[in-house]
């Protein structure tokens, strides 16, 4: 699947939050699912984060790139892109 950060989502991101960064708020966009994004991994809730099941991928570095410099410098000094979200393999 396809994520596109766009410009939108990084206007209304927070810095420094794993719920409402930028990219999360775009894979929320996409998925209509809870998520929660670290360097390490995406967390896709299916329902709810208090007991749902969630389904963890690693975060591509792109995406970790543009997380160190949002969470880092801000808005400015980061651009639209897009990655794909890849399910777990196994």
């Amino acid at each position: 699947m396809i994520i596109s950060v766009q410009q939108k989502h990084i206007d209304k991101g927070y810095r420094r939050n794993y719920e409402k960064c930028a990219v999360a708020l775009a894979i929320k966009e996409r998925t209509h699912r809870p998520v929660e994004i670290n360097e390490d991994y995406i967390t896709l809730f299916r329902s709810d984060r208090n007991g749902g099941d969630a389904i963890m991928v690693p975060t591509p570095d792109c995406v970790s790139e543009f997380i160190n410099r949002f969470d880092e410098s801000g808005p400015k000094f980061v651009e639209p892109f897009e990655f794909e979200l890849a399910p777990p393999k196994g």
